[in-house]
């Protein structure tokens, strides 16, 4: 499907930004030889911040929220297909026993697990690494070179470059976080947070 769309609109490029792609790394590119794949690299701790949110309902359904919430349809649709513990596996027994801080760095360090397993199905020359970090330091440098990487030569669109200083996907109002920035976090939260994340945390360099 997606080729015919790219061979009926003639299209320069297809992109896809879904984070439930996550599952497909290692088979991508035997669909798309010549596909390239950029992985954004997130510190954990900010990652379970953005997605734990008391907004009603929640227009951004990344992550999940407390066991008790009442989700509207949109959100029980997402979660179906969320990344989860399969029986079996260690953390599937106590997984409705933990707290959403515990959920959310289990999938953000699960989600980069398989990410990280399914990069050795790719040519090092097509795929590249952006630390968040690093690209919100110099949004309009790191852009280019990531257009450099995809091989764009035509010229940045005015609507790209407004794109670059617009605030996508931003919270509507700080008061909808559950959680301080990780620096003010308690105990509590922090040994929730590294119990699950500490092992992906340090291999993707955060301390």
């Amino acid at each position: 499907m997606i080729c015919d769309i790219i061979q009926q609109e003639n299209l320069r490029a297809f992109g896809d930004i879904a984070y439930n792609n996550a599952p497909f790394t290692a088979v991508i590119p035997q669909v798309f030889p010549d596909a390239k794949l950029i992985v954004l690299v997130r510190d954990g701790r900010d990652f379970v911040r953005s997605v734990y949110t008391s907004e009603r309902p929640d227009p951004l359904p990344v992550g999940w929220l407390d066991a008790d919430t009442e989700l509207t349809d949109l959100e029980k649709y997402v979660a179906f297909g969320r990344l989860r513990p399969v029986p079996g596996l260690p953390d599937h027994a106590c997984w409705n026993d933990m707290t959403a801080v515990q959920k959310n760095a289990w999938l953000w360090s699960e989600t980069y697990r398989i990410i990280i397993d399914g990069l050795s199905a790719w040519n090092d020359t097509q795929t590249m690494i952006v630390r968040a970090e690093d690209f919100f330091a110099d949004v309009e440098g790191t852009y280019r070179n990531i257009r450099c990487f995809l091989g764009f030569k035509f010229e940045m669109s005015r609507q790209t470059k407004s794109l670059l200083t617009s605030n996508i996907n931003k919270r509507s109002s700080k008061s909808s976080y559950v959680l301080p920035h990780h620096s003010n976090w308690n105990q509590k939260t922090q040994c929730e947070f590294w119990s699950e994340a500490e092992m992906m945390m340090h291999n993707l360099g955060y301390r």
